[in-house]
């Protein structure tokens, strides 16, 4: 969410380059499919339009993090995988830590995304606050199980580099953003009282959040008999965050 000498700033921040790194085209309309985003389109193996090889880097990266749980993999393995040369994909992104900081930069917009929908849905004035809540909790959860690929990279402390990367910097900034703007409501509501700032409540839901779902993608808890772990049970989980928060 931010790099480790710095915190995610209180006010929502402009936009910056279009990628993660550098300027030029917005690229983050493509990926997977998972994070919501249309896949690449790819013509023939090893053959794409200028824009489309960029994706399918994306693409080829984040299921290599998927498959491997680690992003233990050279941007030339990524290459070979869409069928180009290490050089072609080279034109677009100068290390493997570039490719892996657009795929975070696509993930907190992607993740952005799925929360302020979540948040949308219960948007009626009379929407019941502590439901809000669950399933803001039961969509951040969600969004890491089904891209696990693209979650493992977003919190590394060699993308999250606000130096170089300042776009992601921005992108992780909203995702923030969009918790606080959750608890606001929450408190406007009436159902959080203490007297804590905003901010710190919404950074308190996120490291909750982001601790169950990482220990769940790492199958340090379980939440079946198909992984021998401590149990998990994930909207137990919900409740006991929920109910900490809006305890009076």
């Amino acid at each position: 969410m931010t790099d480790e000498g710095g915190e995610a700033g209180r006010r929502r921040p402009s936009e910056g380059t279009s990628s993660a790194g550098k300027s030029g085209a917005d690229k983050s309309g493509a990926g997977n499919g998972k994070d919501g985003s249309a896949p690449a389109r790819r013509k023939a193996r090893g053959s794409f339009h200028h824009g489309d090889l960029a994706d399918a880097l994306v693409v080829a990266g984040t299921e290599m993090i998927a498959e491997r749980a680690s992003a233990d993999f050279s941007l030339r393995e990524v290459a070979g995988a869409v069928g180009v040369s290490h050089t072609a994909a080279y034109r677009h992104f100068s290390s493997k830590t570039e490719l892996m900081a657009e795929i975070a930069l696509r993930g907190f917009r992607a993740l952005q995304a799925h929360l302020e929908d979540s948040a949308d849905r219960l948007s009626d004035p009379d929407a019941d606050l502590h439901e809000l809540l669950l399933q803001v909790g039961r969509t951040y959860i969600a969004f890491a199980v089904d891209n696990a690929g693209t979650y493992r990279i977003l919190f590394r402390p060699d993308v999250c580099n606000r130096a170089p990367f300042p776009a992601l910097a921005n992108a992780a900034d909203e995702a923030f953003l969009a918790l606080v703007a959750v608890i606001e409501k929450a408190r406007g509501g009436g159902i959080i009282t203490r007297d804590i700032a905003d901010e710190m409540l919404a950074s308190t839901f996120w490291a909750s959040l982001h601790g169950y779902a990482s220990l769940l993608l790492d199958r340090q808890i379980s939440e079946g008999a198909d992984v021998y772990a401590p149990p998990a049970e994930r909207e137990t989980f919900l409740i006991l965050i929920v109910n900490a928060l809006t305890a009076q």
